[in-house]
């Protein structure tokens, strides 16, 4: 992708890189643009404060086969790029990470480790959230018949080297700190529409863990997180 400047801020900072990708290549899937507007229009994932994926029709703008357009509001950052072919890109900055900036300790009262100063934070619940917006969107798609023949999901999450899991629910509870020791985490999945339909959202709470896993947390509750997806799947939280 060419030289764009707030993919550039973007990526200054811990930052998600979601990439689609239709199993079998064709550039004209999609007929037109207008009909990828009307696409996003409909498979757009609006479960809580911020849609996903974000359009903001101030600044979208059509190029020769594809949509895009990026946002810059406080500290959520976020671009993407929606072609004919299917293939869609999305990066968006780490909000979380501005509790860093401010200065602020959101780790359990109950911990009993102190492993020093993180570098930033990434949020549990909203790994949750994030992770089931992009499977949901997917599948919406899917519905539309833009993937037919099966699809790869590459998720990257990056510039999170000591960086620290934590929750903003001031009643969850860890009772250690969860580190992660790398600076990028990659996740794959290819899957054919009856598996995507089927288990999508089972995928995404499995790609939570993995990442969960990586930030050294070998214990994660399952149980408690499909739940927490439920929840705001039905719109309850």
């Amino acid at each position: 992708m060419e030289d764009i400047k707030i993919v550039n801020k973007i990526k200054s900072g811990p930052y998600w890189r979601v990439n689609l990708r239709p199993y079998e290549f064709n550039e004209e899937k999609i007929k037109t643009l207008s009909e990828i507007r009307k696409l996003l229009d409909q498979c757009q994932v609006s479960l809580r404060g911020w849609d996903f994926p974000h359009i903001d029709h101030q600044k979208t703008m059509n190029g020769q086969d594809w949509v895009q357009s990026e946002c810059d509001f406080n500290d959520i950052i976020e671009f993407w790029r929606f072609f004919k072919s299917g293939q869609f890109i999305h990066y968006f900055s780490v909000y979380e990470h501005y509790i860093k900036s401010q200065k602020v300790n959101p780790s359990s009262m109950w911990e009993t480790r102190n492993d020093g100063q993180p570098s930033g934070y990434v949020g549990i619940i909203t790994t949750i959230y994030r992770m089931t917006e992009i499977y949901e969107f997917v599948m919406r798609l899917a519905q539309k018949d833009v993937y037919d023949k099966g699809i790869s999901i590459s998720i990257t999450l990056s510039g999170i080297n000591n960086f620290k899991l934590f929750y903003f629910e001031a009643e969850r509870v860890l009772f250690r700190s969860y580190i992660s020791k790398v600076n990028e985490i990659k996740l794959e999945s290819r899957l054919s529409i009856e598996e995507l339909l089927a288990k999508g959202h089972d995928e995404a709470i499995k790609k939570c863990i993995q990442v969960f896993e990586i930030f050294n947390w070998m214990d994660c509750p399952y149980n408690i997180f499909v739940e927490d997806q439920k929840k705001f799947l039905e719109r309850r939280i």
